[in-house]
């Protein structure tokens, strides 16, 4: 991880450590407990090479005096389990930080920075973006942008967002399906598919890129949905599963949980979805007579008490398509904290789309295989939650993780 320490003689002394022995990683974590932090890292000399605490020089690890709130830096060998390390000496990680960047269009022709960030950017107030631009964070062009600095067509704005403790999630998945064009994972619920908002590394993205650095998703889950999730590993894989996607040949079976008693046995949803005015994101999908054409297949498995359990075939991927369906329907996800009876949301500060709750899973997706064009199917057990009265795993066709080829 980038350090957010000084730069000084110890970060330089530092890389031409790490240069010299190979393979060193630089990582930055957060003290927020005392612990055993002295004793757990009494490390041999050649996993930890060098240890600093903002803002004083390394310093001898039994001599170090670390206080919570406070920054430490330190050179991991190849093969060293940081995380775990990290979790037992009490220490938080901070992510890399990220630059987010962004080509000016005519709408912001003649604005200041700030009325431009404020304005566009609802997620944080104005006073917030005073902040960011005043330390520096905020570059036109490469060069710094104050709070009164006037904007044109055609430049480039860049936000560079200082290293962040991430939410806490689930980090870890499960491989289904693998082979060198394409790789199928497990998704929990709860695991962001994507860096956005406040996720840069606690994503099934950056997961899965650790030990698969080739694979690219070709699709994607909401936070709170679990389950099947496809990546490409070739260029023609990401083509051909691309391609099966837009061209609804791919078969994509989901269970959920909707709220109430659902009357008709099977049902078509086929409600046009697309962007409405959200007064803090800007933008939000959701039921829009001028939206895109949408189509979900529903089947009641099993009746509740209260809840009705569903599968749910889906020809269209719009985003959040399930979630509106059902609520389009009259029958919401159990538990959605967003999307109302009728397929729109309610207040903008009551939720957001990455807001869990509900119970939601990708079961099943069959394609043609990319390279060799041999059906395809990956099946993934639905959790306890997701399953009929006496259903178990076992008693699902397939077995957890199954890919079947016929």
């Amino acid at each position: 991880m980038k350090s957010t320490s000084p730069q000084g003689s110890c970060a330089d002394e530092g890389e031409k450590t790490a240069r010299a022995s190979g393979g060193l990683q630089l990582c930055t974590v957060r003290i927020y407990k005392y612990d055993s932090v002295i004793n757990d890292l009494k490390k041999p000399a050649d996993a930890f090479r060098r240890f600093f605490v903002s803002p004083e020089f390394p310093l001898s690890v039994r001599t170090m005096r670390l206080q919570p709130g406070r920054f430490l830096s330190l050179w991991t060998g190849p093969g060293n389990d940081t995380v775990n390390m990290e979790r037992k000496a009490g220490v938080l990680a901070l992510n890399r930080g990220f630059v987010y960047r962004e080509q000016l269009d005519a709408r912001a022709g003649g604005m200041t920075a700030l009325e431009y960030l404020a304005g566009k950017y609802h997620h944080s107030t104005s006073e917030e973006w005073r902040k960011r631009l005043e330390k520096g964070e905020v570059l036109l062009d490469g060069r710094r942008a104050w709070p009164e600095t006037v904007l044109h067509p055609g430049r480039q704005l860049a936000w560079s967002r200082p290293p962040w403790d991430e939410p806490d999630v689930p980090l870890g998945y499960a491989v289904l399906h693998r082979d060198e064009d394409v790789l199928a994972v497990a998704k929990p619920r709860g695991l962001p598919c994507v860096p956005a908002g406040g996720f840069l590394e606690h994503t099934l993205f950056s997961l899965v890129r650790r030990r698969f650095p080739d694979a690219v998703p070709v699709h994607r889950l909401g936070r709170g949905t679990s389950g099947v999730v496809l990546f490409a590993r070739t260029h023609r894989a990401r083509s051909g599963l691309c391609l099966a996607l837009r061209s609804r040949s791919a078969n994509k079976v989901y269970r959920a949980l909707a709220a109430g008693t659902v009357a008709a046995d099977e049902f078509t949803v086929e409600v046009p979805i697309g962007p409405v005015f959200h007064p803090r994101l800007g933008t939000l999908h959701a039921a829009s007579a001028s939206g895109k054409h949408a189509v979900s297949h529903v089947r009641v498995l099993e009746r509740r008490a209260g809840a009705t359990l569903l599968e749910v075939r889906i020809e269209t991927g719009r985003p959040h398509q399930i979630r509106i369906h059902l609520a389009a329907a009259g029958h919401p996800l159990a538990g959605d904290p967003l999307y109302l009876a009728g397929g729109g949301f309610g207040t903008a500060d009551a939720a957001l789309p990455g807001d869990t709750g509900y119970l939601l899973h990708a079961e099943r997706i069959s394609l043609h295989h990319p390279a060799t064009g041999l059906p395809l199917e990956v099946w993934c057990p639905p959790p306890p939650e997701l399953r009929r009265s006496g259903e178990m795993s076992a008693g699902v066709p397939g077995t957890p993780g199954d890919t079947r080829r016929r």
